[in-house]
């Protein structure tokens, strides 16, 4: 299943990356109940440039759009990613 990355912009002393994931992981939660495949699998949050990365697997960039919707995410954007474990 494809990865996106959610990329948010946020102020290195603000508590929203650690609020937003907890939202995130709960939005995708409850769509995954209701049937729609998304997942949140884990985020990155860089102080110094001010931007969380949360990271999502989904059939397409729609689910994770409205999981980020779900979760009331502000200011992101939604870019595919291609990871090697």
């Amino acid at each position: 299943m494809p990865q996106y990355l959610v990329e948010l912009y946020v102020a290195r002393t603000s508590p929203l990356p650690f609020e937003a994931a907890r939202r995130a992981r709960a939005s995708a939660n409850a769509m995954s109940r209701d049937g729609l495949e998304v997942h949140y699998l884990h985020s990155i949050f860089v102080p110094e440039d001010e931007i969380c990365f949360l990271l999502f697997e989904a059939a397409t960039p729609e689910l994770v759009g409205e999981a980020g919707r779900r979760a009331a995410l502000d200011h992101y954007r939604i870019l595919q990613a291609i990871g090697e474990t």
